[in-house]
């Protein structure tokens, strides 16, 4: 069941109790150390609040990346070490699964969610304390935190449903979707000032959407923005809603056979909305629904589909390497032809403007190009190597021989290429592995989203000039932020993420113009190949001036 309607504004949370019903606590009891100077030994700290009996504690230093975890009298004391590229949990040598009477623990970079014996707690930096313990007498040294930071701290998803929550179809409105609006911006007490200011644009955070059990997975395509509705189809475990981008979330009511997850969403140009399963069951819906559903199934998994401007053919890739040409006409799929080539999965297909070239990116570090002028008898064009997987594929809808393709984790390289001769044009180490590459087709820009980073500035897409090359504007999380899937705005003013933390994040991108470049007198100018010699080949104005 999904209730976005009741879960409360935090605009007009006053009350703790309300606020502990939002965050989906039975209690809540949040206090804060208040001693000016870092915290390096706790002993004080804990014989202060050890007449609280808390049943969970967590102490956070303020001086170092090590946590102390404590329960009710001292009893259990776990490190979190946060060192290393990944937080290690310690009990005197005891693996945390083995620690009795603990739930759960989940960490991020600026906060712990934890469960001890049914119940809830959370430890924030800078020795920040929050417990599920009842009311009780405050120590001198300890205050309550005002209720405006309470607020703050709702808005920044601090509980998740647990499964068994989930599992036995509780009415509550975090089982499943929980839809909230979000500033992208932060309160003057908790800004970043320790850092410069960057010369790129921001890409403000306009709205994002909680989801509970939102597939992490690299290689599945889980949201799609239809330009029929204009609303955002996010596939959630075996099940797919719409979201409008706000508040309403509505379940599409899919009905098919077996629990295997979705693999894949994907939107024509028309009415049409395949969706594809993790069993290798495929179907096409209209959204309308004017007709039934029209499903076939496959022998492994479709990973991704691209539709024809028609919406009558598409391409589907799977998890076996197999490309196909499928036709739809409402009520049969058929088979029209297999592009072969590949031995791994696919991970994205691209068309170019004129449906003469399809690019299809794989886990086996490669991309192929093919010619399809003769839709039954595809011809290979060129193979374009690369140093892990090809999820991010897009051609220029301006230039229908310019591909971009972002490499993995292993490569996080950013590439142009023309495909008529396989010419690497151009490539820019972005150190973070690309996900998605999106063309503008109002501005010479390019849009990357990302998933793993080898820096700490945590940016999860990026703009990027054509040619130059230039970062032009970025999104920005205050957490670790991993890019599975995107999709874009049919005006392109927007850009939906789904990201490894279960949420569904809608950046705003670039701006709106009259008339995309394909509509500009001689818009593919001299310097939009790199090369004399490749742009004479594609019939390019050199006396045309370059547009931005």
């Amino acid at each position: 069941m999904i209730h976005p309607q009741s879960v409360p504004s935090f605009s007009q949370i006053s009350q703790a109790d309300e606020i502990s019903a939002a965050l989906g606590l039975q209690t809540l009891r949040v206090l804060e150390y208040s001693k000016p100077e870092p915290v390096s030994h706790y002993d004080e700290l804990i014989d202060n609040l050890q007449a609280l009996n808390l049943d969970s504690l967590a102490v956070v230093s303020m001086d170092t990346a090590i946590s102390e975890v404590y329960s009710r009298n001292n009893q259990l004391n776990v490190l979190i070490d946060r060192r290393g590229s990944q937080a290690s949990l310690t009990r005197q040598g005891d693996d945390m699964s083995s620690v009795e009477g603990f739930g759960s623990l989940k960490l991020s970079s600026s906060f712990q969610v934890y469960d001890s014996d049914g119940k809830t707690g959370l430890g924030l930096k800078f020795g920040s304390i929050v417990s599920t313990a009842p009311e009780k007498v405050l120590s001198t040294k300890v205050k309550p935190l005002s209720l405006d930071f309470l607020s703050r701290l709702a808005r920044k998803r601090l509980r998740t449903p647990s499964r068994q929550s989930h599992r036995s179809g509780s009415n509550s409105p975090r089982d499943l979707v929980r839809a909230l609006e979000s500033s992208g911006r932060l309160s003057r007490d908790q800004e970043d000032t320790s850092s410069p200011k960057k010369s790129a644009a921001d890409m403000p955070e306009l709205q994002y959407l909680v989801t509970y059990n939102l597939v992490n997975n690299f290689y599945f395509n889980l949201v799609l923005w239809s330009p029929v509705n204009n609303s955002i189809a996010i596939a959630i475990e075996g099940k797919a809603y719409w979201w409008d981008g706000s508040s309403q979330v509505r379940d599409m009511n899919i009905q098919r056979p077996g629990l295997a997850p979705v693999s894949c969403v994907s939107c024509s140009n028309g009415d049409a909305l395949a969706i594809s399963f993790s069993d290798g069951y495929f179907c096409i819906y209209q959204i309308a629904r004017r007709r039934p559903p029209v499903s076939r199934r496959f022998n492994s998994s479709i990973q991704c589909v691209e539709w024809f401007p028609d919406g009558k053919r598409l391409f589907t890739g799977d998890l076996a390497g197999t490309v196909c040409l499928l036709a739809y006409d409402g009520t049969t799929i058929l088979v029209l032809c297999h592009l072969t080539g590949f031995t791994q999965q696919i991970c994205g297909i691209s068309l170019n403007r004129d449906c003469s070239q399809v690019a299809v990116g794989a886990n086996e570090n490669l991309a192929i190009v093919w010619d399809i002028t003769s839709e039954t008898v595809p011809r290979e064009k060129c193979r374009l190597r690369h140093k892990s997987a090809v999820k991010g594929i897009l051609f220029c809808p301006w230039a229908p021989s310019l591909l971009a393709t972002g490499g993995g984790s292993n490569d996080r390289h950013l590439r142009f290429w023309h495909t008529g001769s396989g010419t690497l044009l151009k490539e820019l180490d972005t150190k973070r592995q690309i996900t998605s590459v999106f063309w503008s087709s109002y501005y010479k820009q390019v849009m990357l989203t990302f998933g793993f980073l080898t820096t700490d500035d945590h940016i999860a897409a990026a703009t990027y000039t054509y040619p130059e090359t230039q970062l032009s504007a970025q999104a920005s999380s205050r957490d670790p932020l991993r890019a599975l899937s995107a999709t874009i705005a049919p005006d392109q003013t927007k850009v939906a993420i789904a990201a490894n933390d279960g949420t569904v994040r809608v950046f705003g991108l670039w701006t709106e113009r009259p008339y995309p470049l394909t509509e500009a007198p001689s818009f593919i100018a001299a310097g939009t190949y790199g090369s004399s010699v490749v742009e004479s080949s594609e019939g390019v104005d050199f006396r045309a001036p370059a547009l931005r």
